[in-house]
């Protein structure tokens, strides 16, 4: 793991896998590529993430099923400002045109 994490190579072979998100039993919410293949939420929205109190926890630990459905349930150290509002709409469109699925496990 620390060699997948810390080195070029490590780096190199994660840029050349994609999630396929189930129940977000696997997959890292702010720091793995699983809302696009290309970057984690954490660098498409580095200010969100530093100012989340849930950093480094699986997508499954954000949110819970209500009704049958998925519901997100996120956290902040303090309340978004003005100008972060634009910012968390996008942010909040991204993590819920995903589907999360109690059925499936990650892969």
């Amino acid at each position: 793991m620390a060699i997948l994490n810390q080195s070029q190579q490590g780096t190199t072979f994660q840029n050349g896998i994609a999630w396929r998100v189930g129940c977000g039993d696997k997959a890292r919410f702010w720091e793995d590529c699983w809302i696009d293949d290309e970057v984690s939420l954490m660098v498409k929205y580095p200010r969100l993430y530093r100012i989340s109190c849930q950093q480094k926890h699986l997508i499954q630990q954000l949110g819970n099923y209500t009704d049958a459905s998925w519901e997100w349930s996120l956290t902040w150290r303090r309340p978004l400002f003005d100008n972060e509002v634009d910012t968390a709409d996008g942010f909040l469109a991204d993590i819920t045109r995903i589907q999360i699925q109690s059925h499936r496990g990650d892969s």
